[in-house]
């Protein structure tokens, strides 16, 4: 089984992204720190995945064109664009992967790659925040467009489960 981490919007937005993406097996959201910096820590999403189904890059390109991944904003500190890998390996991968995105016509992309250094699960309470109340404000204004955002740019990769949610209103 294949893990990642990411940062880079509230941690409902982030986990309703990749609950609908093929290959995603689980998502889980809480708070995540890196080996940088492993007493600070930041809303995120931990990820299992099958990379027979989806690669690792695949699940970046997806994280980067569904969080602001390209310029600093007013909550850019509480919401860092990372990128926590779990071991040396996928770190270097993904390193080199992102320089060259910065090197090509994404240069401005501002995020990260780090080493998870520890993941707190939130409260089961918050857990499936969509999928649970898709009807809800914070839903329609901040996730919903993120999704039809997946939907648009990665079709093939989407879950059909997708379009449920997106013909609610």
């Amino acid at each position: 089984m294949n893990q990642l981490a990411f940062s880079g919007s509230c941690y409902w937005c982030m986990e309703a992204v990749f609950q609908f993406v093929q290959g995603v097996l689980l998502v889980e959201q809480g708070w995540i720190s890196k080996q940088k910096e492993p007493d600070k820590y930041f809303e995120a999403v931990r990820i299992q995945f099958d990379p027979s189904i989806i690669s690792s890059e695949e699940l970046v390109e997806i994280h980067l064109a569904t969080h602001q991944s390209s310029n600093q904003h007013g909550l850019s500190a509480r919401y860092p664009s990372s990128i926590y890998t779990m071991n040396q390996e996928q770190f270097d991968k993904l390193s080199m992967n992102l320089i060259l995105k910065k090197e090509g016509p994404e240069r401005s992309i501002i995020t990260t790659v780090e080493i998870l250094a520890e993941f707190k699960s939130s409260l089961p309470r918050y857990h499936n925040y969509f999928i649970s109340n898709p009807e809800k404000p914070f839903c329609n204004l901040y996730i919903r467009p993120k999704l039809e955002r997946l939907n648009h740019l990665f079709p093939h990769l989407v879950k059909s489960s997708l379009s449920n949610y997106l013909n609610i209103y």
